[in-house]
This record gives C-alpha cells, sequence and structure tokens, in this order.
C-alpha cells in the first residue's frame, strides 16, 4: 500500500523536478520515486566502456565556432572523465 509523506523542498528544486517530470512525460510524484528507486539500486549511472587507442588520452576537445564557455568545458569535462585524463 502507498503511504503519503510530505517534504519541503527550495522552490527553484521543485521547479526544476517539475519540468524534468513534464519532459519524460512522468508525474512529479513517480519523477521522485523514480530518484530515490535509482539512489537506492546504486548510483543509477550507466557503465560505458571505451576502447581507443592509448595516445587518444592526448587528444583534447575541440571548440565549435557556436560553443557558449559552458558548452565547451562541459563537453571537456565529458571528455576527460570518458577518456580518464587523470591517468589512472
Amino acid at each position: 500500500m502507498r503511504q503519503s509523506v510530505t517534504i519541503r523542498l527550495d522552490p527553484k528544486i521543485l521547479e526544476v523536478a517539475k519540468s524534468k517530470a513534464d519532459s519524460d512525460h512522468r508525474s512529479l510524484t513517480n519523477y521522485i520515486e523514480l530518484l530515490l528507486k535509482r539512489d537506492a539500486e546504486g548510483s543509477g549511472q550507466p557503465e560505458l566502456t571505451v576502447f581507443a587507442s592509448e595516445d587518444v588520452r592526448d587528444f583534447k576537445s575541440v571548440r565549435f565556432p557556436e560553443d557558449t564557455e559552458h558548452e565547451f568545458n562541459r563537453r571537456s569535462a565529458v571528455f576527460d572523465a570518458v577518456l580518464d585524463n587523470s591517468g589512472r
């Protein structure tokens, strides 16, 4: 049997959550429940395996002319994370 709970959220976070729920065609309740289930089951992050030659770590992300600073930094962070440029 489902149980009702009361929570308090920052209005900005609530707006983002509602927007995400809408974009996924979910209710706010279903969206929050989905996030809690993912957290309970582990990280909820998909695994990614990259097969590439060792020298790929020498490459850098490319800045496109239409990129904002934020877009370029985000793509660079993903590139570094996927290729683990830390050398580990």
